[in-house]
Order: structure tokens, then C-alpha cells, then sequence
């Protein structure tokens, strides 16, 4: 990939953390807990995506 390239992925993820943090500021604080307490599991389930997507590689 160019360096172009690069900063254009760049610019795009954090537009997407941008568009996030806003709609979170939009939620309830009931809302943004349960989010936090869902942190974990959304972390194993990543990880489980990337092993799988490693697997599928080799």
C-alpha cells in the first residue's frame, strides 16, 4: 500500500472512531454501562475473528 493509501485508511478509522464517540455521547448512562460491561465479550469476539481469519490464511 502507498503511503497515500495509509493515510487515507488512517483518516478513514478515525472518522469512524469520531462518528462512535459521538453517538455514544447520545446514549443514556443506563446505555453506555451496559456497553462497558459488553467490552469484554466484544474483545474475545475479535479475537476469535482474528484467529479465524489467520487460519483461513495459511
Amino acid at each position: 500500500m502507498t503511503e497515500a493509501g495509509a493515510a487515507y485508511v488512517r483518516a478513514r478509522r478515525r472518522a469512524g472512531v469520531e462518528a462512535y464517540e459521538r453517538l455514544v455521547g447520545e446514549l443514556s448512562r443506563d446505555e453506555v454501562e451496559a456497553l462497558v460491561a459488553a467490552l469484554p465479550a466484544l474483545e474475545h469476539l475479535a479475537e476469535l475473528e482474528s484467529r479465524d481469519g489467520e487460519g483461513s490464511r495459511q
